[in-house]
């Protein structure tokens, strides 16, 4: 936190949703972006904001648009809590994701970004003893250091220019991509093929532009830059490196693991090559990825 931000000031007027942005970082829910300054209540003698005086004004005030936007989204929320939802979510991973893990528990394994531990909370369950987890903001480490996961502080960039090259087996990066630039994501897709062995895996998962409600996943979140296709994520993977012949895109459709689920995916196989026929015999063409996000597996 900056100087400024830890000075105690005049009688402060500050809006709500400027409030919660300012609460959040201050338990710690917040996710600061490099070089972005902290939000901090207004000082009565400050100018005064015209118009909308919610987060719009600190916006404009302050100049740190991205920062504001990832703490009005983010909570890590308690210890508790989080190993609640971690827990919640460990059956969906272990069996969407066991096509690509490794037999050998002692692989190793990059999560990055990690966040709280969505991922490593799994991995680490299931055995897996050199997987590491890297994320730049603080509270999020601090999240997943809590429930005792092997997360450390670092840049995604930074990290993965540290490790030396064909050193990990497979990298894991959930939704992150969309939140770079495209020649960014280009940038960070070969620094991973430097750094995977043959035959390691790439893991990504990103909002898909293909399917009908593919705009949700790609506008839920104001920092998100763009969303790509089945088509152009193999472009993607193809030009840093990877074998475009052996990039997976898939469909994140139920995973039958529970009876409901079971209902749920004979449901979605059903209306979806239903309302695909039916696209077909109109001459429009069915999606190939009909769920919002979607995950991308790139071979080595």
């Amino acid at each position: 936190m900056s100087d400024d931000a830890k000075a105690p000031a005049p009688r402060v007027v500050l809006d709500a949703s400027a409030l919660l942005v300012y609460l959040q970082h201050e338990r710690g829910g917040s996710a600061p972006m490099p070089g972005a300054k902290i939000p901090r209540p207004r000082a009565e003698s400050e100018p005064q904001p015209k118009g909308n005086f919610g987060l719009e004004w600190l916006v404009m005030a302050k100049g740190n648009f991205e920062q504001a936007a990832y703490a009005f989204h983010s909570s890590a929320g308690t210890p508790a809590a989080i190993r609640d939802r971690l827990a919640a979510l460990l059956p969906w991973y272990r069996n969407f994701l066991a096509p690509w893990l490794p037999t050998d528990r002692a692989t190793p394994m990059i999560d990055v970004p990690c966040g709280p531990g969505n991922l490593l909370y799994t991995l680490r369950e299931l055995g897996y003893s050199r997987v590491v987890g890297y994320d730049a903001d603080a509270g999020q480490v601090k999240a997943a250091l809590a429930l005792g996961l092997p997360a450390e502080q670092a840049d995604a960039f930074d990290i993965l220019a540290r490790q030396a090259p064909e050193s990990v087996a497979r990298v894991f990066s959930l939704d992150f991509l969309e939140h770079l630039d495209p020649s960014r994501a280009a940038d960070f897709c070969r620094a991973v093929h430097r750094v995977l062995v043959g035959g390691g895996d790439f893991l990504v998962r990103t909002p898909s532009a293909d399917g009908p409600f593919g705009a949700h996943d790609r506008f839920n979140d104001v920092t998100h830059c763009w969303a790509m296709t089945y088509e152009s994520a193999h472009a993607l993977l193809g030009m840093t490196g990877f074998d475009p012949n052996a990039v997976q895109v898939i469909q994140e459709a139920p995973v039958p693991y529970k009876w409901q689920n079971r209902l749920r995916r004979l449901l979605f196989d059903v209306t979806t090559r239903t309302m695909g026929g039916f696209l077909e015999l109109a001459g429009i063409g069915a999606p190939r990825i009909w769920t919002r996000s979607m995950w991308i597996v790139a071979r080595k």
